[in-house]
């Protein structure tokens, strides 16, 4: 179902960042709202300039964690949790036992669980590092194919370019050649890339570099758009946004629907995407699951 709606209404879930534990209540809203408006002010004049160059230390890890919540604070992340819970309980079931009665250990309610999903955002600092000592770089789309944003903002990829036959493996923040996307409006997105990954394009490049002085002709030949890795580079070192090519924010799309729990918002009225994965595969109705 495609439909408009006012922006202060998208993705918006009341008390859902709120507990109530031996007749108190906590929230972790306050906080929330805080780092938001933090970001916000840095998300809008990225969108203007079109730049992240000008972001100093702070701004970064501000920003770092502003991407780590993301993980945490989820519909997606709960129901992840719940169905892992649910999961031992079919375990403990299927060899004669009774998950009511197992010692340290509690099937979840819908109070403990928010508790506990609450309890892991709050730890979500722990995983600065892994996010600080990556690469950023601003990817850029074009009118007529645009970023997609959903209600599970960040999307993850794991490329293992020394085997094609397994091209996704593994998927988490610290693992090697993982990718993570950020989507920051339809016409701009986010790329934190491996360590390794940057390493890998600035060897490629320094090779191009090379050839490029003692066979220029080759290098005409060989690549049909020299100058993109320029522009890569550019994007490396001095925050440029670098165009994306329609086959990326394809992979970038396909990862954002795939990764929604409920919801996926654009600009623009462009949702055929969405339309032929879900005529493709029922699953993709709800965010990837356990099997």
């Amino acid at each position: 179902k495609i439909f408009q709606t006012n922006i202060k209404n998208i993705a918006a879930e009341s008390y859902f960042y709120n507990i109530e534990k031996n007749g108190s209540k906590y929230s972790l809203e306050p906080v929330l709202n805080r780092l938001e408006t933090s970001c916000s002010h840095l998300i809008q004049k990225i969108l203007r300039e079109g730049n992240i160059g000008w972001l100093t230390a702070d701004n970064k890890v501000t920003f770092a964690l502003f991407i780590s919540l993301q993980n945490f604070r989820t519909p997606h992340a709960r129901k992840l949790v719940l169905q892992m819970d649910l999961m031992i309980q079919e375990k403990i079931k299927s060899m004669g036992g009774d998950p009511g009665k197992v010692e340290n250990y509690k099937p979840f309610d819908d109070s403990s669980l928010k508790e506990f999903t609450l309890r892991q955002l709050a730890k979500s600092h722990k995983f600065l590092p892994h996010f600080t000592n990556k690469l950023s770089v601003l990817l850029k789309g074009r009118k007529g194919y645009p970023f997609y944003i959903s209600d599970n903002p960040i999307a993850l990829q794991n490329y293992n370019p020394h085997d094609p036959r397994k091209p996704h493996g593994k998927l988490g923040v610290a693992v090697p050649e993982i990718e993570i996307y950020l989507p920051l409006s339809s016409h701009y997105a986010l790329s934190l890339c491996c360590p390794s990954f940057e390493k890998n394009i600035r060897a490629g490049y320094a090779a191009y570099k090379a050839l490029s002085f003692s066979a220029p002709r080759v290098v005409n030949e060989v690549m049909k758009d020299p100058f993109s890795i320029e522009k890569i580079m550019a994007g490396f070192d001095e925050g440029a946004a670098v165009d994306c090519h329609d086959d990326n924010i394809l992979n970038i799309n396909y990862l954002k629907v795939r990764n929604a729990e409920r919801y996926v918002y654009c600009q623009e009225n462009e949702f055929d995407l969405i339309h032929s994965m879900l005529d493709e595969n029922d699953d993709y109705k709800v965010g990837p699951r356990f099997v």
